[in-house]
């Protein structure tokens, strides 16, 4: 089921409001950890990588996205907002996020379960690897956009790779490619290889930190991007509509095909090389307590069983 955002279409306190006091006082003096925090409260994400990573301007985006408040298609009073008035626009952020919690039923931190595409260290499509080198930021835009609707400006301008990489990840209920946390993989990782790049550079005299930032962006990226085009989801529903962020009701499908198992979207028919079975939701909990490992969530209640290669 799911609990509609569009039930409300305001914040719950103003952007002037104190609302809460001691809220308020958090997130005034802690700015950064009230952001962590509301976030954590949308959608269950890890707290210390969100003081790191999380940026503000998307993340009040996210957030309207999610509770379907106002016009998102431009985003320029999100970076209004935040420019002129940072700590009040925390402190709505968080009152509300604290009050409503997840607007989805079974989207966040606990149900991402779905397997990403493994990573090549050089990607299959040659132009979409160069442009991400050559021009992160832009690539990073596209990304955002196709995810979740996002305006292009706003991921080219605000957003960073670890936010996009986690995001994307939270809209599509992936889970990491490690049994690392998110917090190791998407931040103290990059953080590590980013300083490794610079002690090699001053070794060796030579650019070679910039060089392997950028390669490093390129590969990240073109996996993201193959990622999304693989699962075929676009970021307008059949209507016409912009998705929402976090809404299960505007994702066809949280599965795709892959060598390794059968895509849940498609039919007995189409599914000519593998086969899985359905099942239905108290199958499903039956099957959880047996072989948690095994079952593949398709994001509506019911999953498919392991897949055997006809």
């Amino acid at each position: 089921s799911i609990k509609m955002a569009a039930e409300s279409s305001t914040f719950s306190i103003g952007l002037f409001e104190v609302g809460d006091a001691k809220s308020c006082l958090y997130s005034w003096f802690c700015t950064s950890c009230a952001l962590a925090d509301s976030r954590n409260a949308l959608d269950g994400s890890n707290f210390c990588f969100n003081v790191f990573c999380l940026h503000a301007i998307p993340y009040r985006w996210l957030v309207r996205s999610a509770y379907n408040i106002g016009d998102t298609t431009i985003g320029i009073e999100d970076s209004l907002t935040f420019c002129f008035c940072p700590c009040c626009a925390t402190n709505q952020l968080y009152q509300t996020t604290k009050l409503r919690g997840n607007p989805s039923s079974d989207g966040g931190a606990l149900y991402n379960t779905q397997i990403m595409r493994p990573i090549s260290y050089w990607p299959s499509n040659d132009e979409r690897f160069l442009y991400s080198v050559c021009c992160s930021c832009c690539a990073i835009g596209d990304l955002a956009s196709t995810a979740y609707g996002m305006p292009w400006w706003m991921g080219c301008c605000f957003m960073n790779l670890p936010m996009a990489r986690n995001t994307i990840r939270y809209q599509y209920r992936l889970k990491t490619t490690t049994d690392w946390s998110e917090l190791r993989e998407e931040c103290i990782f990059p953080s590590l290889v980013s300083y490794c790049l610079g002690l090699c550079a001053q070794v060796t005299h030579t650019p070679i930190d910039i060089l392997g930032k950028c390669f490093f962006k390129g590969v990240i990226i073109s996996h993201l991007h193959e990622e999304i085009t693989a699962r075929n989801i676009t970021n307008n529903n059949t209507n016409g509509t912009v998705k929402r962020y976090l809404m299960t009701n505007s994702l066809p499908s949280a599965s795709v095909s892959y060598p390794t198992y059968a895509s849940a979207s498609m039919t007995r028919e189409q599914n000519t090389d593998y086969e899985a079975e359905i099942m239905n939701p108290v199958q499903v909990e039956m099957m959880m307590h047996q072989q948690p490992s095994s079952v593949l969530s398709r994001g509506d209640g019911y999953a498919t069983i392991p897949v055997h290669e006809k």
